[in-house]
Protein backbone atom coordinates (compact mmCIF):
# COMPACT_ATOMS: atom_id res chain seq x y z
CA UNK A 1 0.00 0.00 0.00
CA UNK A 2 1.33 3.43 -1.10
CA UNK A 3 1.13 6.33 2.33
CA UNK A 4 -0.69 9.08 0.62
CA UNK A 5 1.56 11.00 1.53
CA UNK A 6 3.33 9.81 -1.61
CA UNK A 7 1.49 10.70 -4.90
CA UNK A 8 2.83 8.67 -7.86
CA UNK A 9 1.99 10.11 -11.38
CA UNK A 10 -1.25 7.66 -11.89
CA UNK A 11 -2.35 8.84 -8.49
CA UNK A 12 -1.13 12.22 -8.71
CA UNK A 13 -3.67 15.01 -10.27
CA UNK A 14 -4.15 15.06 -14.05
CA UNK A 15 -2.02 18.21 -14.25
CA UNK A 16 0.68 17.24 -11.97
CA UNK A 17 0.82 20.95 -10.14
CA UNK A 18 4.54 19.75 -8.89
CA UNK A 19 6.01 18.48 -11.32
CA UNK A 20 5.22 21.25 -13.68
CA UNK A 21 6.23 23.81 -10.82
CA UNK A 22 9.93 22.31 -10.60
CA UNK A 23 10.08 21.82 -14.71
CA UNK A 24 8.38 25.58 -15.25
CA UNK A 25 11.24 26.65 -12.42
CA UNK A 26 14.13 25.47 -15.40
CA UNK A 27 15.27 29.58 -15.84
CA UNK A 28 16.03 29.34 -12.13
CA UNK A 29 19.44 26.76 -12.30
CA UNK A 30 22.84 27.48 -13.90
CA UNK A 31 23.61 28.36 -17.41
CA UNK A 32 23.41 25.42 -19.55
CA UNK A 33 22.02 23.14 -16.86
CA UNK A 34 18.71 21.71 -17.48
CA UNK A 35 16.36 19.81 -14.66
CA UNK A 36 14.93 16.92 -16.20
CA UNK A 37 12.33 14.67 -14.80
CA UNK A 38 12.25 10.73 -15.76
CA UNK A 39 9.29 8.63 -16.37
CA UNK A 40 8.98 6.39 -13.60
CA UNK A 41 8.41 3.72 -15.76
CA UNK A 42 11.46 3.79 -18.49
CA UNK A 43 13.55 6.13 -16.77
CA UNK A 44 13.11 8.34 -20.09
CA UNK A 45 13.94 12.06 -19.06
CA UNK A 46 11.67 15.12 -19.81
CA UNK A 47 11.84 18.92 -19.23
CA UNK A 48 8.85 19.56 -20.22
CA UNK A 49 5.50 18.73 -18.35
CA UNK A 50 3.41 18.56 -21.30
CA UNK A 51 5.62 16.11 -23.06
CA UNK A 52 5.85 13.82 -19.98
CA UNK A 53 2.28 13.81 -19.43
CA UNK A 54 1.79 12.53 -22.96
CA UNK A 55 4.30 10.09 -22.64
CA UNK A 56 2.45 8.64 -19.38
CA UNK A 57 -0.57 8.24 -21.92
CA UNK A 58 1.37 6.31 -24.05
CA UNK A 59 2.70 3.78 -21.11
CA UNK A 60 -0.88 3.67 -20.08
CA UNK A 61 -2.21 2.77 -23.55
CA UNK A 62 0.57 0.02 -23.78
CA UNK A 63 -0.75 -1.72 -20.04
CA UNK A 64 -4.08 -1.62 -21.37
Amino acid sequence: EIPTSIATPPQSPPGMPTLTSMLTNNNCVPPGLVMHMPCYLCKQPFSDVTKLSEHLILHAIEIH
